[in-house]
């Protein structure tokens, strides 16, 4: 087999590893109990066209897949139960069950169509993180594409990519990675595990030639030996290949170290064995090895998916309701309501010490179902009495059911959603705890919001539990009111179960500013062709109960001055609001819009102004986020990634922000870096992420993204395996000149906004306990000869992660990639003096600013392969992890007259430009 074949192969077959979920909401449940992999949901995109045969692949996929798993893991896990969830359009010729609780957004794969045959993971940031979703195509999941891998292997690899977090072990050599490398013992091997692969292949340059250091940079493995060892996260798709490499034993699976890849630059260069072995599956001495013989094969279950969505509405009226609460909740409430899908069936409980049905549940058809249920929201006076969570849950499940509950077995399956809305802590009977097994048993997934500070925290693990999701809202949180955060939070969950996106609501603008009496507002927002027909609203909302003729003046002008004022507008005093709602489609362009208090006596309005559309196409830009966790321990930090898709392209080169609300402090605003730094693994791939470590407290941080926009500035780019072209079954053009921007579509300007969720902070001290952040894209970048020095550039790392300014960064140089690898192997090794600087500067820049350096390499000796890594710390020597290692080598210049180039660069973190056309063996 051809190493060129082996590297495009495995970007085909689905191992493109991108560093983002791409859901706000959580992927089902996945458990591994004695061994097995219970309730993997397989949902099946609403634009595949119904066969029977896809199904069946699905089937037989994942029973071979199955056994090749508990192979893999040395008998230690294997797929016990598949949920295949199928489109509602489907005809149902088998008389499927009626999905539960599966949805298309909380699957674990989904199958989709794509315009290359591919399989990806979209994961959260971090070593040994579970991701959110495996994408695969239906030919490729068929065996259908050409050229073919089995499935069942590919469905293994990406496995590793999804549960556990592992990076894969080839080199991408269209963003940079070397596909060939000088080891320590100066010999020439190709970007491979394992190690006995590595170094026994053939290793030849662009024209064929043998390698050697001096040409490494255009060289590439060729020959794979029969019956070749490797590691499943390599090439899965060999014959012999069945294990993952380890840190020691046999050369024939053990890890590579040196080689440059993702899972040594992402992992720290540890084997992928051992990541695994650290996952909660297996630590601890969980799920030891089973035996040999087991019946590995997995019980398949196939389901449909329910109707446009069923939710009950559960709403808190007990006293502590009163006020803004109260309002807030109905204006949220009224707009989402309004935003429902056209053939979904909502309902409405209200609870204080008891609960109460104000509505069953009603099928949305007609504006006056609408009105009917926003009738049945609750009066603004209405909040009395105490708490009693429990007894609101209850009646929703009811609602769900259709009848009372008398035992958990009475409820069975009844499914459906709760979408819980409460702002205290349980003070009566029934609780939370006394309705959970009822909710267990109905497979009811509980949404939960929690309003203010004082909300149950017991709120997210409820949602958790039930595959539900879970939002905080404070007032003013994110430079939101808690109107506009509830809304967020209640279209994130109104859009969970969609397979296809062409009728999502997205959010263009949410936004919200206190207005001083008789002061007035300006401000934009921009709508795109991607927008849908009759369906762009614009909202304004406000806090303070006014009369009609003090209430704020609104005028919206369109891009071509169609000027809008209050009375073109829907004014409903009882909700405190001015809806206009754009006939047609939506004029493309900026819009502005002013908003003035009347006012010159009472206190300030709050206003919030908040525009949504439907999706006009599955074509559309669509902005998704996500938190690497809910739940952090100081000082730990959170990362947040977003995603910009438009249709099966990428979107880069937009502003990506996110607006963090803090407790008892003003809300923070940080960039989401597409830059290839930190754990993002590739520079203008559309996803977007940053660490976040500006705490100030023990509590809740809720997160709003943002992204937006001008015209020809962001570019739809392919997804990274994009740069492979299948000519024929037997060769493979890659094109490592491949420029991901410049063969890029250049698009209109936009404006996207959604919830990313809450973070839950605990531990917090005053004290700096924080360090800065690991050098992960330390980069030699040339060499000089005569000075006999390297320039080495990296992104600065913060005070605390990449907030702020590290004080101190100590950067090291080695003869051997080992003496660099660890922190005891690093301090042994001399610090490269302030003296030996030629340019540049090793004191710290402030956090994700570019630094470059040009170093003297003491006592240097030409063709010499030298290593460098750094370490930084703080002002109280918190302390940086070992960086990544940069490697180079410094070239004798080439004689004078000889006709070859001058520069004496020889950089081996680098690979030059080049097309080849390899032929497979």
């Amino acid at each position: 087999v051809s190493f060129g074949r082996l590297w495009n192969m495995l970007l085909l077959f689905g191992v493109s590893y991108i560093l983002l979920q791409a859901t706000t909401l959580s992927t089902a449940k996945v458990n591994l109990i004695n061994n097995g992999y219970s309730t993997v949901v397989v949902a099946i995109h609403d634009d595949v066209p119904e066969d029977a045969s896809l199904v069946e692949a699905i089937r037989r996929e994942f029973t071979s897949a199955s056994n090749y798993l508990y192979t893999a893991t040395k008998y230690r896990a294997y797929f016990k139960d598949i949920i295949i969830l199928v489109p509602q359009t489907w005809r149902n010729p088998n008389d499927y069950d009626l999905a539960v609780t599966e949805t298309f957004s909380s699957a674990d794969i989904v199958i989709e169509p794509d315009n290359v045959d591919r399989a990806y993971v979209l994961r959260p940031i971090g070593c040994g993180k579970t991701a959110g979703q495996m994408h695969i195509t239906p030919r490729r999941i068929k065996g259908q594409a050409s050229p073919s891998s089995p499935p069942s292997r590919m469905l293994v690899h990406e496995w590793g990519h999804l549960r556990w977090g592992l990076g894969d072990e080839y080199p991408y050599a269209d963003r940079g990675q070397a596909q060939a490398y000088v080891t320590s013992d100066g010999t020439v091997a190709a970007t491979a595990c394992s190690v006995r692969l590595a170094t026994t292949a053939s290793v030849v340059d662009s024209e064929g030639r043998p390698c050697s250091p001096a040409n490494v940079r255009s060289c590439y493995g060729r020959q794979v030996p029969a019956n070749s060892k490797a590691s499943i996260m390599f090439a899965q798709f060999i014959s012999s290949v069945d294990s993952f490499c380890t840190s020691s034993g046999d050369d024939g699976v053990r890890h590579n170290v040196e080689a440059p890849n993702n899972q040594n630059r992402f992992c720290q260069y540890r084997s992928t064995w051992d990541v695994i072995m650290s996952h909660s599956d297996f630590s601890g001495g969980a799920n030891p090895p089973g035996f040999a013989s087991r019946n590995t094969a997995p019980n398949v279950k196939v389901v449909q998916r329910q109707d446009s969505g069923i939710f009950v509405m559960v709403l808190d009226t007990s006293g502590s309701m009163k006020g803004d609460n109260i309002v807030q909740l109905r204006q949220a409430a009224r707009r989402f309501i309004n935003s429902a899908t056209e053939g979904s069936k909502l309902g409405i409980v209200t609870f204080n010490s008891v609960a109460s049905v104000r509505l069953n549940l009603l099928t949305v058809k007609t504006i006056l179902d609408r009105q009917r249920l926003i009738n049945s929201l609750p009066r603004i006076d209405e909040p009395k009495g105490g708490t009693s969570i429990g007894a609101g849950l209850k009646r929703g499940l009811e609602v769900l059911a259709g009848k009372t509950v008398l035992s958990v077995q009475s409820v069975a399956d009844a499914g459906g959603n709760i979408i819980l809305v409460t702002d205290g802590e349980e003070n009566a009977t029934p609780t939370i705890s006394a309705v959970y097994p009822y909710l267990i048993s109905a497979k009811v997934k509980v949404n939960a919001i929690g309003i203010g500070a004082e909300a149950s925290s017991r709120l997210s693990q409820l949602a958790s539990d039930t595959e539900g999701t879970s939002f905080f809202a404070n007032s003013a949180d994110a430079g939101l009111s808690g109107a506009a955060l509830l809304y967020e939070s209640l279209l994130t969950i109104i859009d969970s179960g969609r397979a296809s996106s062409a009728a999502a609501i997205v959010q263009v603008l949410s936004t919200s500013v206190d207005l001083p009496p008789g002061s007035l507002t300006r401000a934009s927002f921009t709508i795109d062709s991607g927008l849908g027909v009759n369906t762009t609203v614009i909202s304004f909302a406000w806090s303070a109960q006014v009369s009609d003729n003090k209430i704020p003046q609104i005028t919206v002008t369109s891009p071509s001055s169609m000027f809008l004022n209050n009375s073109d507008a829907t004014y409903t005093s009882e909700f405190m609001s001015l809806d206009f709602q754009l006939p047609g489609t939506a004029e493309v362009g900026e819009w502005t819009y002013t908003v003035s208090n009347p006012n010159t006596s009472t206190s300030s309005q709050s206003v919030t102004t908040a525009v949504t559309s439907r999706l006009s196409s599955s074509n559309a830009i669509i902005l998704k986020a996500q938190l690497s966790d809910s739940d952090i321990q100081f000082p730990a930090t959170a990362i947040i990634s977003a995603e910009l898709k438009m249709g099966d392209k990428f979107v880069a080169r937009a502003n990506v922000t996110a607006s963090v609300s803090r407790p008892n402090s003003s809300p923070v605003t940080i960039i989401l870096h597409d830059n290839g730094v930190g754990q993002d693994e590739f520079a203008d791939d559309g996803l977007y992420t940053s660490s976040f470590a500006q705490y100030v407290g023990d509590g809740r941080y809720n997160v709003i993204v943002k992204a937006t926009a001008d015209t020809n500035q962001a570019r739809a780019v392919d997804n990274p395996i994009s740069n492979v072209d299948i000519l024929n079954d037997q060769s493979i053009s890659v094109d490592n000149t491949n420029d991901q921007i410049a063969n890029s579509e250049p698009l209109e300007a936009f404006m996207r906004s959604t919830a990313a969720g809450f973070l839950s902070l605990s531990g917090y001290t005053s004290r700096d306990l924080m360090a800065p952040a690991r050098v992960t894209d330390l980069t030699a970048t040339s060499t000089n000869f005569s000075t006999f020095s390297v320039t080495l550039r990296w992104t600065a790392p913060g005070d605390d992660d990449y907030t702020g300014n590290a004080t101190f960064c100590s950067l090291r140089l080695a003869t051997s990639f080992y003496d660099l690898i660890n922190m005891s192997r690093f301090t042994q090794q001399t610090d490269v003096s302030r003296s030996n600087v030629l340019s540049g500067s090793l004191n710290p820049l402030p956090g994700s600013s570019t630094q470059e350096v040009t170093v003297k390499i003491v006592n240097g000796v030409t063709d010499k392969q030298y290593y460098a890594a750094m370490t930084c710390t703080d002002e109280v020597d918190n302390q940086s992890e070992v960086s990544n290692i940069a490697r180079f080598s410094v070239a004798n210049p080439p004689a004078s007259g000889s006709g070859r180039s001058t520069s004496g660069v020889k950089l081996l973190m680098l690979t030059v430009s080049f097309v080849i056309t390899i032929t497979f063996m």
